[in-house]
C-alpha cells in the first residue's frame, strides 16, 4: 500500500503529516478489516484544501573545510561530511558532519 499512499499523496497534495493520518483513521469505529478500509480510503484521497505545510529546512553547521578531502561539495552536503581513516573506511566529522553537532536551525 506503500506506493499507492505515495502516489495517491502527490497527487491529492497531502503531506505525509498529521493531518494525513486523522483523514485516514476517521470514525475507526466499526471497522473490522483495517488493511482493506485503508486500501479503500487511499484510493478514494480527496484533494487537499489549501497548501501542505512545508517542511522545515534543517540549516547544516558550518563546514569545517578540512572533511570530506576538502571537496567544496561538502559544504552545501552534510552527508559528504566524512573523514577516512588509513584504510579508506569513512565515518562522519566529528567537527561538522550533521549527526555529529549540536547545531540546530
Amino acid at each position: 500500500m506503500a506506493a499507492d499512499l505515495a502516489e495517491m499523496t502527490d497527487r491529492q497534495g497531502w503531506a505525509l503529516d498529521d493531518e494525513l493520518v486523522t483523514k485516514l483513521t476517521e470514525k475507526p469505529e466499526g471497522i473490522r478489516n483495517h488493511s482493506q478500509i485503508l486500501r479503500i480510503r487511499i484510493g478514494d484521497l480527496p484533494k487537499r484544501i489549501g497548501r501542505p505545510k512545508p517542511t522545515p529546512i534543517r540549516q547544516l553547521p558550518p563546514w569545517c573545510g578540512t572533511c570530506a578531502d576538502g571537496a567544496p561539495a561538502a559544504r552545501r552536503e552534510g552527508a559528504l561530511r566524512q573523514i577516512y581513516d588509513d584504510h579508506g573506511n569513512a565515518r562522519p566529522c566529528p567537527k561538522c558532519h550533521p549527526t555529529q553537532t549540536s547545531h540546530a536551525a
